[in-house]
């Protein structure tokens, strides 16, 4: 077994300091909201929810629209609403429970079952807006921050929940732009590298269901994650250190033409840390979003 594999074993896998111990400003949880108004927002009957009752709306799949307001997370004012009110939960959950690495195991409790309220709260939204079919862009922010926070929050069945409504589904029926798109399936496909490690089945039946020119075959990042697999699959570790050092990723940001980007390139600060392969690929992951939500990329 590899040094880097028994130190992560010993710590029981990968441990997360300073970059977890942030607080998001309004301004920061707004934003992916604040781009997609204006570009999509439908024009609905104007149901106004009281927020002291915005907890407690009934969700789509357990009230299959035939009880009292089963229905109300159809209206697409109602969605719009309850966004903004899952936009004060975030903030609350990211400033009261950062994940820091001496934290006792009632810490732990009580943070994941903060998280899981959190990301349980935007799956009722996603029911609503799947069952009133809307595909503008306050539904694809929606999916993708369900996407980014199931990440952050190592919800495995979370992610994988999401995945299917948004690459490529939701994404080839909203208008653009799509500023996002190039993180989320990558986000996507180290989720199913991650997911079923070492078998590499699940990400090779995705990736195929990935179109051409959401990463283009010759590109530098099509190159980059197929061989980030190769190497994980031949438990080649050198040329997995290789791959995902900083320099590289900056380079394939370059070549893809797209800023080096921080939350990228901030993943190698500690990767020879952990286990070069589940753990390290949880930790992509959750960097990437990291940045992404701070406004770093």
């Amino acid at each position: 077994m590899s040094k880097v594999m028994m130190n992560a074993k010993q710590r029981g896998g990968p441990v997360f300091r300073t970059h977890f111990g942030f607080t998001m400003s309004r301004n920061q949880a707004s934003k992916p909201m604040d781009e997609a108004r204006g570009r999509g927002f439908s024009e609905s009957p104007q149901i106004s929810v009281p927020r002291r009752q915005m907890e407690h709306i009934a969700s789509i799949s357990r009230s299959s629209g035939l009880g009292k307001d089963g229905d109300t997370l159809k209206n697409f004012k109602v969605q719009e609403e309850y966004r903004g009110f899952l936009r004060g939960k975030v903030d609350n959950v990211l400033r009261r429970y950062p994940q820091r690495s001496t934290e006792t195991d009632k810490e732990t409790t009580a943070r994941v079952n903060a998280q899981e309220n959190v990301l349980i709260l935007f799956r009722k939204l996603r029911e609503g807006i799947y069952s009133s079919r809307r595909t503008d862009a306050f539904a694809l922010e929606v999916y993708e921050t369900s996407l980014y926070l199931a990440t952050i929050f190592e919800s495995p069945k979370q992610t994988t929940a999401v995945i299917p409504h948004l690459v490529p589904a939701l994404y080839l029926k909203t208008p653009s732009p799509h500023n996002s798109r190039l993180d989320t399936v990558l986000i996507s496909l180290l989720h199913h590298l991650v997911a079923t490690y070492p078998s590499q089945g699940t990400f090779r039946q995705f990736f195929d269901t990935i179109p051409s020119d959401f990463l283009p075959r010759n590109s530098a990042f099509h190159i980059w994650i197929t061989s980030i697999a190769r190497s994980l699959r031949s438990r080649d570790y050198a040329c997995f250190s290789a791959l995902s050092s900083s320099e590289n990723i900056s380079k394939t940001g370059r070549a893809c033409h797209v800023k080096p980007s921080s939350h990228l390139r901030i993943v190698c600060e500690e990767k020879s840390k952990i286990h070069p392969g589940r753990s390290f690929g949880r930790r992509i992951e959750n960097y990437q979003v990291i940045m992404k939500i701070r406004g770093h990329g």
